[in-house]
């Protein structure tokens, strides 16, 4: 390769190498034929104006992508390109040219994963790709244009719903009838929506989806869809794109829901409905509602909107195959120790169960330390416990489980006394928690209850005293155990 015009620097990672590109000056007639060498080569490529990579940056200028536009000596630049990752930049004073169009040399029939970020693409430009897309890449295996263009841009669904071996979809979603392109394509894995919505058309849009489930054709293939992400919705919006797929999810494992408002305790049992009618029992493995915005609800409010009684839950353990459920919505569950109980032993799974939420109320739930001795054994391999205690205090006998799996430990704002007690009971649960979580909640002022800072402060104090016994009582549990593993190995004598 001549350097005075370009260079190639292989920059390797754990797990990658990538090749990075930059160009001195244009390129000539003469120096096609090097560079078609060069490209026919290149299975993964990262197209963006400035990237920063072990401490060099490497830089694109917009005239290369006119020079490759204009002078390329074939109609595929780059041959046997499998995945491309491509980011718009904008247009400065210096450089007045629109980069999203160029995005069409890198395009080919062997291309198989494409990602598009940066926006710059019009709402004409945008369908215009779309549909162009089906010719220039026919066997695209994943596509991300959630960040094409301005999130309120609507896409042309009906062209992606041709694409029917695409199997990762990652897309903003403006109408109802978009839900409705998408869940024909058949061989659909992951699907990664965000719908951009205001508050004020959420409820004309779950209208319009329900209308529209019978416009659905009954002749759609069952979905194959194992991974399932809904942003910037409520949990009765995520429960309306499940009916509109009809009984279809016989194969859902993993669900995501990412909101920016809170949902109340009626949209959650609707969440629970939909989900025991239209997935398998079997197959949901891992669930995640998460809140990106941080919500404050009085204690009153929680009473009356946000709280979680078992009736509402208890549907939920039908899905005797959960490892993961996570909840950071403002929720208060208001669980006792039989129903904790009942859930572990629905669960026996579980790896990650956290229901101890940054709003969870302790007078709410009714479940003490006694209520978590289900756990040790029935869970055996569960590795984060979230759950809000009613409160912490003297038992009347420490277990001795010893379950030495490491684990952290998230027990809301619960208050407590006795710390000394408390640590005793917990090492003879675990002798390896790795973490009291719920400590770093307790130490910030923004998280006490209608103000009561004061009740904060104690309860940090007690759980931090908990947490520098704990290790000490852990450690002496850890060696009686071994003790006693290694006499019960040692072979009796029998007496002659």
């Amino acid at each position: 390769m001549p350097s005075d015009t370009w260079e190639e620097v292989l920059i390797s990672t754990s797990d990658s190498v990538t090749s990075v590109l930059t160009f001195a000056r244009p390129l000539f007639s003469s120096d096609w034929r090097r560079f078609q060498l060069y490209a026919s080569r290149i299975q993964r490529l990262e197209v963006r104006h400035s990237t920063l990579r072990s401490g060099r940056r490497f830089e694109i200028e917009p005239k290369v992508l006119l020079d490759l536009s204009i002078h390329r000596p074939c109609s595929i630049l780059f041959p046997h390109l499998k995945e491309l990752l491509w980011t718009t930049w904008a247009v400065t004073p210096t450089s007045q040219l629109d980069t999203f169009p160029f995005i069409h040399i890198f395009l080919s029939s062997s291309l198989r994963k494409l990602s598009i970020s940066g926006g710059g693409a019009s709402q004409t430009e945008a369908k215009h790709f779309i549909a162009s897309l089906r010719h220039k890449a026919p066997k695209l295996l994943s596509l991300d244009i959630l960040h094409i263009s301005d999130p309120s841009v609507s896409l042309d669904m009906t062209a992606l719903a041709r694409f029917t071996e695409l199997q990762t979809l990652i897309i903003t979603l403006t109408a109802p009838g978009d839900v409705i392109s998408i869940s024909s394509l058949p061989r659909l894995h992951t699907l990664d929506l965000t719908l951009s919505l205001s508050v004020s058309r959420e409820g004309a849009f779950c209208r319009d989806l329900e209308a529209n489930r019978s416009s659905r054709n009954s002749a759609h293939p069952p979905s194959v869809v194992r991974s399932l992400t809904v942003r910037e919705v409520g949990l009765d919006m995520f429960a309306a794109i499940l009916r509109t797929w009809g009984h279809h999810w016989h194969a859902l494992e993993d669900i995501v829901v990412s909101s920016s408002r809170p949902s109340e305790a009626a949209a959650f049992q609707e969440f629970v409905h939909a989900l025991t009618t239209q997935c398998s029992p079997s197959s949901l493995t891992s669930i995640k509602l998460v809140s990106y915005v941080v919500h404050t609800v009085s204690r009153a409010s929680m009473a009356e909107k946000f709280t979680i009684i078992p009736d509402i839950f208890r549907p939920m353990l039908a899905f005797t195959e959960m490892r993961h459920y996570e909840v950071s919505l403002p929720f208060s569950f208001a669980f006792d120790n039989t129903f904790v109980r009942q859930l572990a032993m629905a669960w026996p799974k579980i790896t990650h169960l956290d229901l101890a939420s940054d709003d969870g109320h302790p007078a709410l739930s009714q479940v003490t330390l006694e209520g978590l001795t289900v756990f040790p054994l029935n869970c055996p391999t569960l590795e984060l416990l979230g759950i809000i205690l009613h409160h912490a205090a003297e038992v009347a006998s420490t277990p001795v489980l010893c379950n030495d799996t490491p684990i952290l430990l998230d027990f809301g704002k619960a208050p407590i006394r006795d710390p000394a007690d408390v640590a005793r009971f917990l090492s003879g649960l675990y002798t390896n928690i790795t973490e009291f979580y719920h400590l770093s909640r307790l130490k910030d002022s923004d998280y006490a209850i209608d103000g009561d800072t004061e009740s904060l402060s104690r309860a940090f104090q007690g759980w931090t005293k908990v947490a520098e016994l704990y290790f000490e009582f852990a450690k002496i549990r850890a060696e009686d155990q071994r003790h006693w593993q290694s006499s019960s190995a040692k072979p009796t004598s029998s007496v002659q």
